[in-house]
């Protein structure tokens, strides 16, 4: 939920207030008292959706910056001893294959940095006997591995993640379409009924209609009726 949805959203929760307090004035309009059920209900379904929408954008992030550091280590190590190898027999095609260093690593997108990963722990391995001397061992390249997998399980779960932002934010959008009708074309024309027979619950209405701008500024803006 956006700044503008989050103020408008307090705004409807204060409106529900005043008309649920208020609900004798309009207990014998079934249309009016359908309507304030009916955005009740939208209510509480955009904060749910709310709330799937921000678990769909956490959760995944701090494990995955860990697993990356993990990984570019893992790579630095097999790299550098690659490549000490291939400086040593001269052979400059696996030298320039195996020439990486923290920075650019770091600054390589994450499918990148899987892939370039994989290419040197598969060097790597198939090197194995050449470079028990540079203090690469069977059990070192099985953990870089596991780490290179468990990276790319996070980076899966996070294109997962992706689309279920995607799928929260249109039902978030369409949620709102639905509770903005109900407000301008059925709450807004029903309380201006009650504007010289119920002044005060009239009053109280207008005045709940107003969204804050909350956490900006502390001048108001008026919700425009649609009418």
């Amino acid at each position: 939920m956006n700044k503008r949805e989050s103020n408008k959203l307090t705004m409807y929760n204060g409106v529900l207030q005043v008309l649920e307090s208020n609900s004798a004035i309009y207990s014998n309009y079934t249309v009016m008292t359908e309507a304030v059920t009916d955005f009740k209900n939208l209510i509480n379904e955009i904060n749910n959706s709310d709330i799937d929408f921000i678990k769909a954008t956490k959760g995944t992030t701090a494990t995955k910056e860990i697993k990356e550091d993990e990984l570019e280590t893992a790579i630095l190590k097999l790299a550098n001893a690659v490549y000490i190898y291939a400086t040593r027999t001269g052979n400059e095609e696996l030298k320039t294959d195996s020439d990486v260093n923290r920075s650019r690593l770091e600054l390589m997108r994450d499918t990148e940095l899987a892939n370039r990963g994989k290419i040197i722990i598969d060097k790597a391995e198939s090197l194995l006997t050449e470079l028990t001397g540079y203090g690469i061992t069977q059990e070192f390249i099985d953990a870089a591995k596991v780490i290179h997998n468990d990276f790319e399980t996070i980076l899966s779960k996070q294109q997962e993640k992706h689309a279920e932002r995607s799928m929260n934010r249109q039902s978030l959008t369409e949620l709102y379409k639905q509770i903005d009708s109900i407000v301008y074309d059925q709450l807004d024309p029903f309380v201006e009924m009650f504007i010289d027979t119920e002044v005060d619950f009239y009053n109280e209405y207008k005045r709940a209609r107003i969204i804050k701008n909350l956490g900006y500024r502390s001048k108001s803006e008026p919700e425009e009726s649609g009418n």
